[in-house]
This record gives structure tokens, sequence and C-alpha cells, in this order.
């Protein structure tokens, strides 16, 4: 079990002092999530990537226009295991240029659950864990057998962002990018059966706030053999 601090780009100016961080912490391995940004800033970001500590990023959120060459990039220059996408179904789908690398990309329960058929296509599934978390707590019918997914096909990578005491994240739900207690997390504890190889932090907050996650996670989570 590895926890990855999280590289989002949602809110733009928080890129470069994210990056800064990554410098001054000499912080070698993140999970990077660029699907705010088009393929010109995709490229910017990734020429400070390569002038960065950064060596490894083992998980990649895949946007809906990157294609095998962005993939083939990834796993050469740093060692990518696994990318996420959303379903076909989403307002944001991503269609593969090839089935080269399919069975290396697992499908994120984000707004649309995953059909049967996708997942049978793909390497399986990519639990965001708030999304489901927020599923349950507002008994939204769509996650009536999500669990029933989860146990029937591989789980190669996840999400994990917080989850508010109340409905009160920016989109008026319970899953939030952004945390300000570590008790966020505690919701977790529910779901240590499904938890993955590889748990990619989810955040808007800076890199030395979300070592402070992955330090409260390993305690909560991992026998200290297998933490990372």
């Amino acid at each position: 079990m590895n926890i990855l601090i999280g590289l989002t780009t949602t809110k733009f100016n928080r890129i470069e002092p994210f990056l800064e961080e990554i410098r001054k912490l000499y912080i070698t391995q993140i999970a990077l999530f660029p699907t705010a940004l088009d393929k010109r800033q995709r490229a910017e970001l990734y020429r400070q990537l390569e002038d960065s500590p950064i060596k490894v990023i083992p998980h990649v959120h895949l946007r809906t226009d990157m294609d095998d060459a962005e993939i083939e990039y990834f796993i050469e220059h740093f060692q990518t295991q696994v990318f996420n996408i959303h379903s076909c179904y989403s307002t944001h789908p991503y269609l593969p240029q090839s089935q080269r690398y399919v069975k290396k990309i697992f499908i994120e329960n984000s707004g649309v659950i995953p059909t049967r058929e996708e997942l049978e296509q793909f390497g399986g599934l990519c639990i965001d864990f708030s999304h489901w978390e927020n599923g349950r707590r507002m008994g939204e019918e769509n996650y009536r057998d999500f669990e029933l997914l989860a146990h029937e096909f591989p789980i190669g990578c996840c999400h994990i962002s917080a989850i508010r005491s109340s409905p009160s994240s920016p989109w008026h739900s319970y899953d939030d990018h952004e945390f300000s207690d570590l008790k966020e997390f505690d919701y977790l504890q529910n779901y240590k059966a499904y938890l993955p190889e590889w748990l990619s932090l989810e955040l808007e907050n800076l890199p030395h706030q979300q070592l402070q996650v992955k330090a409260y996670l390993e305690r909560m989570l991992c026998p200290v053999s297998n933490v990372t």
C-alpha cells in the first residue's frame, strides 16, 4: 500500500506554489491530476516536472484529449504504472486511441458509475472513496450496487479526498478536494477492504499539508511493514 500526495490542477494558481514546495521538501514521488490543463499547459507542466526532484509518478488521471504518446511519455519518463479515466457515459468521457494500454487504465466512479461492460474492457476500477462515501450519505440510487462492482473487478488505484461533516463543499456535497481537519479522512476506516496498492490524494492543499494527511492515513490504515 502506497500513499501518494497529489498535484491537482483544478486551481491553476496553486500549481507553482505546489512545485516550489516539492523542490524545497525534495519530494520525489507524486500522483498527478492534469485534467484541468489543455495540451499546451500540460507540456509546460511536464517541463517543470522534469526540472524538479520528482522521479516517479505511479498514478496519472488521464484527460479526454490525451493519446497513446502522452501515456508512453509518463511510462518512460516517470515509471507510471496505472492511469484512470471517467466513464464513457460521463460528461468527460475518455476514448482510448488504441488497445495498447487499456489494461493499465482504471475507471473512476465520478458522477457516473462505470458499467460492467466498460470495466471488462479496461483494467478495472479506480475508486474515488469520497464520491462513494458522499453517494452513501446522500442516498444516491446509483451507488446501490457499487459495492458489488468493487468486489467483482480489480481495483488498480484510488482517489482520496476529504469528507466534510455536512454537505457544504463547493458542490453542495460532503466530498471536497480541500481539507481543513485530518478527521475529514476518518471515513476511510470503513473502506479498508477495498484499498488498492496506489492511494492517491486528490487534494488542492499544498505538499506540506498533504504530508500530514499521508502520515495520518499511514497510522490509520497501513501496517508498518507496508508503508512507503
